[in-house]
C-alpha cells in the first residue's frame, strides 16, 4: 500500500483485491464511496437500501445511492469489513474517523491535566502582574473564573505602559 501526500492512503478494496486512494477524514463519521469507483470494484453492483441523510463538509446534502459491506486491508494485516456509502459525487473516496482508527492508520491520545492553582500560586501571579490588578475597575478580593468543564480557560495578563 501506498501512503500519499494530502493525507491519502491506498486500501485494496473488497474481494477482488482493487487499489483505491481514500483521504482520510478524521472528521468523518461515515465512509464515502462514489459511485463509480464502486461499479469499477463491482461490474454488477448491488447496493441496500438506506433512509440515511448525509451531508458534505459544506452542509450541501449528498445523493446516496445506497450502502454495502466490504471488506478493506491495510499492509499485511486481515481484512476488515466496513460499511460504505455510495454517493453521488466526483471527490475522492473517504474513510471515516472510526474506520480510520480500526484499520490503525489514525490514534487519538487524549492528555488531561489538572491545575489546581493554590493561594500561593495566586499571589505569585497577582504580585508579577501587579499593575494589572491597580488602578480602576481594581479586582478587589478573591477573583474567581469559572468555566463549562469542558471548556479550557486560561487567564493572560497583560498591560500596558502609558
Amino acid at each position: 500500500m501506498n501512503q500519499t501526500k494530502d493525507h491519502h492512503i491506498d486500501l485494496h478494496f473488497s474481494t477482488q483485491k482493487k487499489y483505491i486512494s481514500f483521504k482520510l477524514d478524521t472528521e468523518a463519521d461515515v465512509n464515502i464511496l462514489p459511485l463509480k469507483e464502486y461499479e469499477r470494484c463491482y461490474p454488477h453492483p448491488t447496493l441496500n437500501k438506506t433512509n440515511s441523510i448525509l451531508t458534505s463538509s459544506t452542509n450541501g446534502k449528498l445523493n446516496v445511492y445506497g450502502v454495502c459491506e466490504a471488506e478493506i486491508q491495510y499492509k499485511d494485516r486481515p481484512g476488515q469489513k466496513h460499511k460504505f456509502f455510495m454517493v453521488d459525487t466526483q471527490k475522492v473516496p473517504i474513510i471515516s474517523t472510526q474506520t480510520s482508527v480500526d484499520l490503525g492508520l489514525v490514534k487519538f491520545i487524549f492528555d488531561v491535566q489538572t491545575m489546581q492553582p493554590c493561594a500561593d500560586q495566586i499571589k505569585i501571579m497577582i504580585d508579577q502582574y501587579a499593575d494589572v490588578f491597580k488602578g480602576i475597575d481594581q479586582l478587589l478580593g478573591v477573583c474567581e473564573l469559572a468555566t463549562h468543564q469542558h471548556v479550557w480557560a486560561s487567564l493572560v495578563c497583560t498591560s500596558t505602559s502609558s
